[in-house]
């Protein structure tokens, strides 16, 4: 027998925890000729004097007796040996480990396209600019695109992140560029890729971000405002020239339905996506409800983005915004979709965004986000329902971001508690005195303060 093929021999010893407890420890020196020493695990020993001895009776699982000690040496030999002799992974280079991980990405619906499109801006190769002189930026590809994905260090990484702050990016941008690489390396490390021994990006610091921006809800009155001013079209161009009937007609259905997603936006929560993927066959006016199965990313039908169906109920001022679309007279059968371009395709999100801030402009509305009628609606609902109801019916998959719409809840004897609490105080603390209400004059029902001064505006 070849002696290159021959495994070390070892030995097993038992030492003592510091909090007395014995375990077995494997030692060898392998083909290397370096010193192997690996713990085993716990040993079903029990102490006699100054030695130890098998314990008596069965062997508990997660122990193991001098046998089954032996046979896990054994095995680490091999393990080891093995390690030692498969060869070294293949070189690869950053931009091939990024090609292969973004294949692995679109297949099996791993990423939303979306997602997917935002790794792909972020991962792209320098490119001449489509109009003028000049590259295209290609931050992460020109850092590390051609070199040994193997080669680089944390230290590389750091330095770049830092190059991004100093560019001016964004602490959130800045945390999207390492997110990408974290993604990137992990899947390198991943059994069956490239074997990569380690993922530099995991001792970096994330950039604080400060934390969530404050929630914009619309008013009752800026939504009818919206609405009025979507109805009557005064958020698009009026068709002008010798057009037939059937232009100014669709010109009409269009407004309509602007006006309905608009108000929908923030009776349902849906988002735009949704919206737009929503169809016939999701809509049940007789139980009030849509079932939200689908959304629209990137331009492609996917699932929702919690990756979940959800049923939404539908107020009755939201049903007849969708018997209003159906008056239409087309495109009314199950797969056809609720909202719909003038051929019965899928709306273009940026044009309806477009719509929206102009509609909000005519009708002499602050403007903000469609994003901001999904918030709308879960300022109302957490009003009259818990958060974890609220989180089903927003398709929130975690229930710390439902509980941003909190500061909504109205809590109106939370003044009068606070009183008590101050009340309660100024018994035991003598700095604090107590003085007897005022009768109420001209105040609120309800309040005991009056406005003094107009808020200037």
């Amino acid at each position: 027998m070849d002696p290159t093929n021959q495994l070390p021999s070892g030995s097993l010893l038992v030492y003592e925890t510091k909090g007395g407890k014995p375990k077995y420890r494997a030692k060898w020196r392998d083909r290397t000729g370096k010193q192997c020493a690996p713990t085993i695990g716990p040993a079903w020993l029990v102490k006699d004097g100054e030695e130890w001895v098998p314990r008596p009776g069965r062997v508990r699982s997660g122990f193991y007796d001098e046998q089954r000690a032996y046979l896990r040496m054994a095995e680490l030999i091999a393990e080891r040996d093995a390690a030692l002799l498969s060869p070294p992974p293949a070189a690869v280079t950053f931009e091939e480990l990024a090609d292969t991980w973004m294949e692995h990405l679109s297949r099996g619906e791993r990423a939303k396209p979306s997602t997917l499109l935002d790794y792909k801006i972020m991962l792209a190769k320098p490119r001449p600019l489509a109009r003028g002189n000049g590259e295209t930026k290609a931050r992460i590809m020109r850092a590390f695109g051609s070199r040994d994905a193997a080669s680089i260090t944390t230290d590389d990484v750091a330095a770049f992140l830092d190059r991004l702050v100093v560019e001016g990016l964004s602490p959130r941008n800045v945390n999207r560029y390492r997110q990408v690489l974290h993604a990137a390396f992990a899947f390198g490390m991943k059994p069956g890729s490239f074997g990569l021994p380690r993922n530099p990006v995991t001792g970096t610091e994330r950039q604080g971000e400060g934390g969530a921006k404050a929630i914009d809800p619309f008013t009752t009155e800026d939504l009818q405002a919206i609405e009025r001013v979507a109805r009557a079209g005064g958020h698009r161009e009026r068709p002008e020239g010798f057009y037939g009937p059937q232009v100014f007609a669709e010109w009409g259905r269009i407004n309509e339905q602007d006006a309905a997603i608009f108000m929908l936006a923030a009776y349902t929560g849906l988002r735009q996506g949704e919206l737009r993927a929503l169809r016939w066959r999701h809509v049940f006016i007789d139980a009030q409800r849509i079932s939200v199965e689908e959304a629209i990313s990137a331009g492609e039908v996917c699932s929702t983005k919690s990756r979940r169906v959800r049923s939404v109920p539908l107020t009755e001022a939201a049903c007849e915004l969708l018997l209003r679309v159906a008056d239409r007279g087309k495109w009314l059968d199950p797969f056809d979709l609720v909202f719909s371009s003038s051929d019965g395709g899928v709306l273009n999100e940026s044009a309806l965004r477009r719509r929206f801030k102009r509609a909000q402009k005519e009708a002499g509305v602050r403007v903000r986000r469609f994003h901001d009628l999904r918030h709308t609606f879960g300022s109302i609902a957490v009003r009259k329902f818990d958060p974890v109801t609220v989180q089903a019916l927003m398709g929130h998959s975690s229930l710390s971001t439902t509980e941003r719409y909190m500061h909504s809840r109205p809590r109106p004897d939370d003044a009068a508690r606070l009183a008590a609490a101050f009340a309660s105080d100024s018994e035991i603390q003598p700095g604090l005195t107590r003085t007897k209400a005022r009768p109420k004059r001209n105040s609120e029902p309800g309040s005991r303060f009056r406005l003094t001064a107009k808020i200037k505006r």
